[in-house]
């Protein structure tokens, strides 16, 4: 049994979930093996091997966060790198589909990402025109989100609006730079996995990537 907030309503939700796998969902991710450990190299082993996008969506997320400029260190995500190294070096074909379609949803992503950037500062102004969004839109806009729901019916419409803007411009920010992060990764993992297929004289690579 679940419940959360309805903002829309202003009421509290509640359902229940009932969650199963059936003997071939056992299978097809289990595929009789197991994880090794509980640290992220482990499970990043793991991932790759059964590369399913649930798995690739899971180690994208974390590369968004973590994958920054080389002054930043992070003992998990290091280790975590060696489960991508190791498993390139198998040259497993499942394993190098996994890899490739990790690198494309990537760049894919990080291309994304730009454009959300873009569209938030081309139109995050909007937010400040009483033309378009009234007093009376502004807070019932507030409504549904728990980040101004706390605030906005006793605070000034319009420090609401600029706390609407500033946000924006932090989200502006930030989707840049996940999209650094996300590119860096992929570049990153198409160099280790040519690497491995070097003496093999095969060179993968990703059309339009970083366009």
């Amino acid at each position: 049994m679940i419940s959360w907030f309805d903002f829309r309503k202003q009421e509290m939700q509640k359902t229940l979930i009932t969650a199963s796998n059936d003997i071939d969902q056992i299978l097809d991710f289990g595929l009789g093996s197991y994880l090794d450990g509980p640290n992220l190299k482990d499970i990043f082993k793991k991932k790759l091997q059964r590369g399913h996008n649930v798995d690739l969506s899971d180690i994208i997320n974390l590369a968004i966060v973590n994958n920054r400029d080389e002054n930043y260190l992070n003992k998990d995500w290091t280790e975590a790198w060696i489960a991508i190294e190791e498993s390139a070096n198998t040259r497993n074909t499942r394993i190098t589909s996994n890899l490739i379609s990790l690198c494309r949803f990537s760049y894919g992503i990080a291309d994304y990402l730009e454009r959300v950037s873009k569209a938030i500062g081309k139109h995050q102004g909007t937010v400040l025109e009483m033309s378009k969004y009234s007093d009376k839109k502004i807070v019932r806009v507030c409504k549904l989100s728990s980040h101004h729901s706390n605030y906005s019916l006793f605070l000034k419409p319009s420090i609401t609006r600029n706390r609407i803007f500033n946000n924006l411009t932090k989200q502006k920010i930030r989707k840049l730079q996940y999209a650094r992060n996300l590119r860096n990764f992929a570049t990153k993992l198409l160099k280790i996995l040519n690497s491995k297929y070097k003496t093999a004289k095969t060179i993968f690579e990703i059309e339009n990537a970083g366009n």
